[in-house]
């Protein structure tokens, strides 16, 4: 069965269909999840921060960070029982943090080395809170992360992104 239809209703269908289609590919745009990686290595700690945001969006709706840390080196000893009390505080550090809502942190040793990862949903954690944690200072309140800010913050650091 064929339908005729009037130029001018054939038109607006023709319309609606492109409209609905180009709401579509845009929506689908915007929800595609953006990754930006920085990395950075002082010799004593391996560093990875991956920020995830959704299509161009500045802010960041999570935050994962990596740390490697050679005790010894961090630490200036080889002394084990100075190294285990190094993994210690990393194990309280990491406790911390994971009773923060909106925030996931494992730590694991292996010999001399520390792993430790962070994630922070930004939708969730009172950015005081968690600022609070880390010794750090917050310039009025704060609610999100920008990538811009980030970005900046951390080359300035000696930060690489990873492209």
């Amino acid at each position: 069965m064929v339908i005729y239809m009037k130029k001018p209703a054939a038109k607006l269908l023709r319309w609606l269909l492109s409209a609905t289609l180009l709401t579509l590919v845009l929506a689908g745009c915007q929800a595609t999840t953006r990754r930006t990686t920085f990395t950075k290595d002082d010799g004593e700690e391996q560093t990875t921060m991956i920020f995830y945001t959704k299509g161009n969006a500045d802010v960041v709706d999570k935050q994962v960070t990596k740390l490697d840390i050679d005790l010894v080196k961090t630490m200036g000893t080889k002394n084990a029982s100075t190294l285990d009390d190094g993994w210690r505080i990393m194990q309280q550090n990491a406790k911390a943090h994971a009773k923060l809502r909106g925030v996931k942190a494992t730590v694991s040793r292996q010999q001399n080395i520390v792993h430790e990862v962070i994630t922070v949903d930004t939708a969730k954690v009172n950015f005081a809170k968690l600022a609070k944690l880390d010794d750090q200072v917050l310039a009025g309140k704060t609610d999100h992360i920008g990538l811009a800010n980030v970005t900046q913050t951390l080359k300035a650091d000696g930060y690489h992104e990873v492209k």
